[in-house]
């Protein structure tokens, strides 16, 4: 059985590079999944040890970006005073 034309050409630079990136960010895209999971997991755990039902990433997000806020101005007063 003969191949396709395309088949019996090299592969350009190009194509290898394409290739070669898709099929990582097809793995990342995976990892990223098992990431969100994990996370999603956590941030559940975390939410119940408060008492908090329905905490998620968005909500943590939003609690250190406040604490980092309460932080830098603490840090700020400290300085002036």
């Amino acid at each position: 059985m003969q191949g396709t034309e395309e088949e019996d050409r090299p592969v350009s630079p190009e194509k290898a590079r394409a290739v070669a990136l898709l099929t990582e960010y097809d793995t990342l895209r995976i990892r990223m999944r098992e990431v969100e999971r994990e996370l999603g997991r956590a941030c559940a755990d975390y939410g119940r040890s408060m008492g908090v039902w329905g905490y998620h990433r968005d909500y943590l997000r939003l609690q250190l970006e406040r604490e980092n806020n309460e932080n830098n101005e603490e840090n700020v007063n400290a300085n002036q005073g």
